[in-house]
């Protein structure tokens, strides 16, 4: 008898979907035969499933998606806001295992197949998608949204920071970067132990972003070896502004995604009222709560990020920014619908809104 793993996820992926088989068959001294299913995350079982034998798909993608510990931010030397710690994976290994009743209905196990350590990223794209934003060659993507190459601007009048985050199996790398068409510097270099990289780009001390007046370019490769991501440029842009938020929300393919609004905006403030009637029924009030609302729109077309907008509406989790507060605001979309594609320019408007 024989477990055999006919199919699993990629080593870093956004997959949770397993293929197992058995050869052993079914009589009277193998009663209910199944196949037991151990998730575990540093050699803790975190999660056990069962299925009988003819249904060999497993997917432990909603198990894993809770597993995933998320990303937490801080303060940091002027900057806006900082990694603190966590991850927008989750390592794990899955032991397969055949269990069975024998004539007696004592239960039996056989013999445990290891699956070997896997990453798994809560993304909400397609597998096919996901495998671009895994750092292997010179096609594959930054995984955020943020970056897509001439359309994302670093405005120099109200600087912050952004952020690439990458997924690699690659675990000494290099960053190449170019400021203002300069040559190439990789003096730069990473250690991606966990299976990703977080880039901070700011202009403060010596961010990355420093004394950069047009454009900056970066690539990442591995340590003296062979390039594992597509060129990005950004662009800088020294328009004048009074105000910008930064919305914080959940990427299509994993980590954390960042959208600037500098467009025209439109506050208001609602109250959220609850009356009992009184003797004479007149309402007399029962609790009062502030509730502020907000429109934002970028500066730019929004036929470049579509993308980012699509995946701002179905985040479960939103962010507002704020360099004034020491811990970003929590808020909702409250925005159902967004234009994707036109056969002219357009920009959306995005209504959020959060407690006051």
């Amino acid at each position: 008898m024989a477990l055999t793993i006919n199919t699993t996820p990629a080593n870093i992926s956004n997959s949770g979907a397993w293929n197992v088989t058995t050869s052993l068959v079914e009589d009277a001294t193998h009663v209910n035969l199944r196949i037991r299913a151990d998730v575990k995350v540093s050699a803790v079982t975190k999660a056990t499933a069962e299925k009988p034998k003819g249904l060999p798909d497993f997917d432990f993608f909603d198990i894993l998606k809770t597993l995933v510990p998320g990303l937490s931010f801080a303060r940091n030397g002027g900057a806006l806001y900082n990694v603190s710690g966590g991850s927008p994976l989750i390592a794990y290994t899955v032991t397969f295992t055949e269990v069975w009743e024998d004539a007696g209905g004592s239960t039996q196990t056989g013999t445990p197949t290891n699956s070997g350590t896997k990453s798994f990223v809560p993304a909400k794209g397609d597998g096919t998608a996901f495998t671009n934003y895994v750092g292997t060659g010179t096609g594959s993507k930054f995984a955020c949204l943020t970056l897509p190459a001439g359309a994302c601007k670093f405005y120099s009048s109200n600087p912050s920071e952004m952020w690439i985050v990458f997924f690699t199996e690659s675990t000494s790398l290099e960053l190449f970067y170019s400021k203002d068409g300069g040559a190439y510097d990789h003096a730069t270099h990473i250690t991606a132990s966990a299976g990703w990289v977080v880039l901070i780009l700011n202009p403060t001390g010596s961010g990355m972003m420093n004394g950069v007046t047009s454009n900056l370019r970066i690539q990442m490769g591995i340590l003296g070896g062979a390039k594992i991501s597509e060129v990005i440029t950004i662009l800088v842009d020294n328009t004048v502004m009074d105000h910008r938020e930064v919305l914080e929300f959940d990427g299509l393919i994993g980590g954390k995604e960042y959208l600037a609004f500098e467009g025209m905006k439109h506050k208001q403030f609602d109250t959220v009222r609850n009356y009992i009637s009184g003797a004479k029924l007149n309402r007399k009030p029962l609790s009062f709560t502030g509730i502020q609302r907000q429109s934002l729109a970028t500066r730019y077309p929004d036929i470049y990020n579509a993308d980012q907008l699509k995946a701002l509406l179905i985040s479960e989790t939103v962010k507002k920014m704020e360099p004034s507060y020491a811990t970003p605001t929590d808020v909702t979309v409250t925005t159902e619908g967004i234009k994707t594609a036109s056969s002219d320019l357009f920009t959306n408007q995005i209504d959020i809104e959060y407690e006051y």
